[in-house]
């Protein structure tokens, strides 16, 4: 767990095993004026969020722990009202009928991002853009 913090009404929690897509969606959101407490586990951020008020989640759906979905049906029990974004790097219709069941903010995965810098952009503004409407700013 990482954190670059400054105001607690604008804190992001990102959960993802990755640590290159923690350290660079991290860095991302808090280029744009988030602070952003980043988590490799999915149990290290339930436990965090059982004593913060965390107003808005990004989670990674493939994890091997413990699968983004759950990891959501988990937080809506401790805390229903931090919103939440699903993100993936994978294309699954079916993962992506769930999550957007589940969630209604969910971004898709950035395999078009790879082809060129407008297409890396664009992706990069649905994050902060869905960060921004999750946190009502």
């Amino acid at each position: 767990m990482t954190a670059i913090e400054k105001s607690s009404s604008e804190i992001v929690c990102l959960v993802d095993d990755d640590p290159a897509v923690l350290k660079s969606v991290s860095r991302l959101l808090a280029s744009d004026g988030f602070s952003v407490r980043t988590f490799n586990q999915p149990e290290d951020f339930l436990v965090y969020i059982q004593a913060h008020r965390v107003p808005v989640a990004i989670i990674n759906v493939w994890m091997p722990a413990m699968n983004g979905l759950e990891v959501q049906s988990r937080l809506r029990k401790i805390s229903p009202s931090t919103r939440v974004i699903i993100f993936t790097g994978k294309e699954d219709a079916l993962v992506r009928s769930a999550a957007l069941k589940a969630v209604p903010a969910t971004i898709p995965p950035p395999a078009a991002a790879q082809s060129s810098t407008g297409h890396q952009l664009s992706w990069r503004l649905q994050f902060q853009t869905c960060a921004r409407e999750r946190l009502g700013t």
